[in-house]
């Protein structure tokens, strides 16, 4: 099991900083992969890295509500990660992967978002809305049970101080 668990270590050495900022899209055509190319072009720094992500398989037979997350009807994540050793290279590669993300917008599919790749600020968030992450079914059930189970608000993804409308 070693292998698998480190095969990839050499893309995201220790002692680096990362972002990365990935979006749920519709379909994969032309006018995207020209997009990405063109993007991934302008960028002057040796650590980006430009993922696809295929989705589909049985989590297709499942319907939008079946859980939390949303975006079961995605063709694929595309996400952009870049690192740094340097802190002033931060704010570059940051920018980077939040443009590519505004880039491909018009391709997002509906209903959803990998939580996985936030990849956003808090007032970001506050503007975009959970109905972005989470199947739109399912967000006063998460608001039901993250007041339940997290009444302190332990784990402060979502404030349930703020109620439902929040999330």
């Amino acid at each position: 099991m070693k292998v698998w668990n480190s095969m990839n270590n050499h893309l995201a050495p220790h002692g680096r900083s990362y972002y990365q900022k990935g979006i749920s899209v519709r379909m994969l055509n032309q006018e995207m992969m020209d997009t990405i190319g063109t993007h991934f072009a302008g960028f002057n720094l040796p650590t980006a890295l430009v993922m696809l992500e295929p989705l589909g398989g049985k989590i297709l037979e499942k319907e939008e509500d079946y859980c939390a997350v949303g975006g079961r009807k995605s063709f694929a994540t595309v996400v952009g990660t870049g690192g740094w050793e340097k802190p002033e290279d931060g704010p570059a590669t940051i920018e980077w992967s939040r443009g590519l993300w505004n880039k491909l917008s018009g391709f997002m599919a509906e209903g959803g978002q990998y939580q996985n790749y936030y990849g956003t600020t808090a007032e970001e968030e506050e503007k975009r809305g959970a109905d972005t992450y989470f199947a739109r079914n399912n967000l006063m059930r998460i608001a039901s049970l993250k007041t339940k189970y997290d009444p302190i608000n332990l784990f402060p993804a979502f404030d349930t101080k703020k109620g439902a409308s929040h999330l």
